[in-house]
């Protein structure tokens, strides 16, 4: 397998995992090798010898990772499998020279597909649902998506696969796919319907990453971690119930909307420390065009404040450069976040990605030609005074005016970047007293000190 990522401890992809955790455990014998993007693919190649090469990729790796497909078809003639959200939901996309794309979720269908192989060595079989190959140059897609159900079918990802050590909070995944329509987001289209994991499934998943990996803190990555009520109280009594809340802090996602009162509550119990919010926008006007009128500025305000009431630090992302957005809407933007005295602020600028009503503005405007992708769209913080010209954004903001404001925001993200590593820092000193975690304290605060007298005006405690 080669992954469209750079190995990661602290963040791990899990997709891999999954796949590896069950192929595993339903095709005995099977052998998994994975390569990271900074890996000599070549070389793995040479000294692995494999059957067969499959690659994952997300959207904005895809063109690279086709380059490195070609690499391999080239110079060793090796079948290739390519999964993963872009070629799920621009299945057209598929090269012709690449056997077999994946154009679901992928755990059944690559088991069926590799089992094929074997029995056949054929790949590209008809019978198999949610394939896309070309045949006599016709590109043929053989059915709609198979979903896995229930979910704890799967088992947790394969850390060891992923050549997870010990360090970083690492993160899970308890659930998938999402039921709201936000206009940015590619979950629903993706995954096709909501499905979470059984409490007892995720409860142990953690117990397990404790007691082999550890880890004292964990992300649950979930979009929408806290959407029954009943589930996470019920996954809550049993960490308290095995003392794990006693060992481990967690943080956790969500929609300002679905954070209540008694929400708040359970996650308190759960030891949750940080909460995030998709916040989006400061101006009312585009909060309510990129969420599809589902949540209002008040609706956010709200959702802080029961935050900090229970102790919890918020993070909130933000898009800016969405179609229809101002100068006057970006400065709402930066007003709103120095209101809510984030705890810490994540900034992208506003990309389209298939299977969104992005993309579809996108196509309107020009920006995408045959539904392909171009490396241009992938804005992110890759925008800057050298390639701003090159980019292709959504908003209509001339790039001279929109450049200042981006670089505002992005400042304020790298302010609360720098405060919460400030606070991780001294977290770490006071669990694992010691002079090496002392001095990586004191060298942080000696380099940023504005962020340490910050954060010692207002509590180092709120961290710990």
């Amino acid at each position: 397998m080669v992954s469209d990522e750079e190995q990661s401890s602290d963040r791990p992809k899990l997709g891999l995992g999954y796949l590896a955790s069950y192929l595993k455990k339903n095709f005995p014998g099977i052998e998994l090798s994975l390569s990271f993007a900074k890996d000599d693919l070549i070389a793995d190649i040479q000294k692995i010898k494999p059957d067969i090469v499959g690659f994952s990729s997300m959207t904005h790796k895809f063109n690279s990772q086709i380059r490195k497909a070609k690499q391999v078809k080239e110079k060793f003639g090796l079948p290739i499998i390519i999964g993963g959200v872009h070629i799920s939901l621009v299945p057209h996309a598929l090269p012709k020279w690449i056997d077999v794309g994946v154009i679901s979720e992928g755990e059944e269908v690559l088991l069926r597909l590799l089992k094929s192989f074997k029995k056949d060595k054929i790949l590209k079989n008809k019978e198999i649902p949610s394939l896309v190959f070309w045949e006599k140059g016709k590109l043929i897609i053989t059915g709609p998506a198979h979903l896995v159900e229930p979910i704890d079918k799967i088992p947790s990802p394969d850390w060891d696969f992923l050549q997870v050590g010990k360090k970083g909070p690492g993160h899970i995944m308890t659930s998938r796919g999402c039921p709201f329509n936000c206009r940015f987001c590619e979950a629903g289209k993706f995954w096709k319907k909501y499905r979470c994991h059984s409490s007892e499934y995720v409860v142990q998943e953690i117990e397990t990453i404790y007691n082999r990996y550890g880890r004292e803190e964990l992300v649950i990555m979930d979009d929408l971690f806290f959407m029954n009520k009943e589930r996470i109280e019920r996954i809550k009594d049993l960490l308290v119930k095995k003392k794990i809340t006693q060992k481990m802090r967690f943080e956790v996602i969500g929609r300002a909307d679905l954070f209540t009162e008694e929400v708040a509550r359970i996650l308190s119990q759960m030891n949750v420390f940080a909460i995030s919010f998709g916040m989006e926008s400061g101006s009312e006007k585009i909060l309510r065009y990129l969420k599809n009128e589902t949540v209002t500025i008040d609706r956010i305000r709200r959702a802080v404040a029961l935050a900090k009431k229970y102790k919890m630090q918020v993070l909130g992302t933000f898009m800016v450069g969405s179609p229809g957005e101002t100068e006057k809407d970006i400065e709402k933007t930066i007003d709103f976040i120095k209101e809510l005295n984030l705890d810490q602020v994540g900034v992208n600028v506003t990309t389209p990605f298939p299977g969104t009503q992005l993309w579809e503005v996108a196509k309107k405007k020009g920006l995408v030609k045959d539904d392909q992708w171009n490396d241009r769209l992938w804005a992110m913080r890759e925008v800057n005074e050298k390639n701003i010209n090159q980019k292709l954004l959504l908003t209509e903001i001339p790039k001279k005016r929109f450049l200042p404001l981006m670089k505002e925001m992005f400042a304020l993200q790298d302010w609360t970047h720098r405060r919460r590593r400030n606070e991780q820092l001294f977290r770490e000193l006071i669990i694992h007293p010691g002079l090496i975690h002392l001095f990586k304290f004191l060298a942080h605060s000696l380099k940023r000190p504005k962020e340490a007298v910050y954060n010692l005006r207002n509590g180092y405690c709120r961290c710990c």
